[in-house]
């Protein structure tokens, strides 16, 4: 009974730390890189324009990182310009798809729930999953954030 017990506990334990992004894409090659440039530099543009007005010169900008889970896309860019910024898609953005939001920032490890309601609030259409993938990531392992 014990050996049962103990058992349980184990695979209880395992399933809590699991990680809720093991099912992502995190390819990002040298060619996806470029193929995805000119849509960042655009997205970029357009989020940071209202905060610099006439003083924003784009520049170039950089995909650090990318992650694909459930036909999403999460491209952790950096502008340059700012801190780095996760810009969210509904997707793949080097084919046509949506920009559908950013997050930029850290926040401290009690706050997974919090972001990912944040997340679901903010990003219309943004899969539980996904949400529930970068909250952890952000806030459980911020020295893995964005990706590996």
């Amino acid at each position: 009974m014990r050996g049962l017990f103990a058992l349980y506990v184990l695979l209880f334990s395992a399933a809590v730390q699991a990680d809720p992004c093991s099912g992502g894409d995190r390819s990002l090659d040298a060619a996806r890189r470029e193929a995805l440039a000119p849509v960042v530099s655009r997205d970029v543009t357009l989020l940071l324009w209202p905060h610099f007005k006439a003083h924003f010169d784009p520049g170039p900008q950089r995909v650090l990182s990318s992650l694909r889970m459930r036909g999403w896309f999460v491209l952790y860019v950096d502008t340059g310009k700012t801190d780095d910024v996760a810009l969210f898609y509904a997707g793949d953005p080097a084919r046509g798809g949506r920009y559908a939001g950013f997050w930029g920032g850290s926040a401290p490890t009690d706050e997974g729930p919090q972001l990912r309601r944040e997340l679901l609030r903010d990003i219309p259409g943004i899969p539980p999953a996904l949400a529930g993938c970068f909250a952890w990531r952000v806030t459980q392992h911020p020295e893995q954030y964005p990706w590996p």
